[in-house]
């Protein structure tokens, strides 16, 4: 933030990583470096950008005298517990840099699209929203300590994800011979497990069709079962970028609600599109009209 980075250098970047990934792992990849040499110098520069940007901050965390608590000064002087394990690398740091804000710009983008869709159709959902941006940050920038001070924020991020999880399908392979609702589930199965239609099964949610931000206060929303709500996976490996991702929702809704509202165009409800490996998108996109909140 110091740097004033250019805004678009996540986006900029994940499409850097995914020409790369693509070329490199293609048997032919130095003919094609060779064939689109203008785009890969594009490529390049964005790498060096960004490189610079990382240098730059490891080199201020350094720094004694720098008091800043961002992620980068976390890594730069994280040590074990015991003292004796090294410090991460610049290159290290570099990587997981490079991963986070790659990997969080695509899906999150997606999920926060649907996610404001949902309420630009519900008034009521908000105009609640917009209540509680407006007493709890009272016309200041959001801080991190607010997140806690926002709890429909997250409740309606929650509900969002419960109807529109990131992924339409997600991959799990039996370890063991099992059974699942009278099924035999042989060892080495691939499994696709659809959260999208197992968060719409009424024995866990009333009027489960519905988007009931208000579900998630209640205290029932503690005692429901593992697996009826799985937006980001589901045992060990879940998601490592869940909370981070939470955190952004609820950063996100509660800043737009304080100085805009989306009123829907049309009332055709939005049509998902569907990728197998992907996230849901909306066809097409949808149109809002744009009001600045006093």
């Amino acid at each position: 933030r110091d740097q004033d980075p250019d805004l678009a250098i996540g986006i900029d970047l994940r499409r850097a990583l995914k020409y790369d990934i693509v070329v490199h792992a293609l048997l032919v990849s130095n003919l094609l470096r060779r064939l689109f040499r203008g785009r890969v110098q594009k490529v390049e520069h964005v790498f060096r950008k960004f490189d610079g940007m990382v240098e730059a901050a490891i080199a201020r965390s350094r720094d004694p005298a720098f008091e800043g608590r961002d992620l980068i000064t976390c890594l730069v002087r994280s040590r074990g517990e015991d003292g004796r394990e090294r410090p991460f690398t610049p290159s290290e740091i570099r990587d997981e840099m490079c991963m986070l804000l790659a990997g969080a710009v695509g899906v999150l983008a997606t999920t926060m699209s649907l996610c404001m869709r949902h309420v630009a159709d519900n008034p009521a959902v908000r105009a609640k929203l917009e209540a509680e941006a407006e007493e709890v940050l009272d016309g200041r920038p959001i801080a991190a300590f607010d997140r806690k001070r926002l709890p429909y924020a997250l409740a309606v991020s929650r509900e969002s994800l419960r109807l529109s999880p990131p992924a339409f399908v997600e991959f799990k392979q039996a370890a063991e011979d099992c059974v699942l609702g009278g099924y035999l589930i042989p060892k080495g199965t691939a499994v696709y497990p659809a959260p999208g239609m197992v968060h719409r099964r009424d024995e866990h949610f009333d009027r489960p069709h519905e988007f009931l931000p208000e579900r998630w206060e209640q205290p029932s929303a503690q005692d429901l079962p593992a697996h009826a709500y799985f937006p980001w996976g589901q045992g060990f490996r879940v998601c490592l970028g869940k909370h981070f991702a939470e955190r952004i929702m609820v950063y996100f809704l509660a800043s737009a609600a304080q100085r805009w509202r989306l009123e829907p165009v049309s009332s055709r409800p939005a049509r998902p599109e569907f990728s197998f490996a992907g996230p849901y998108r909306l066809k097409g996109g949808f149109r809002v009209r744009v009001v600045r909140r006093a």
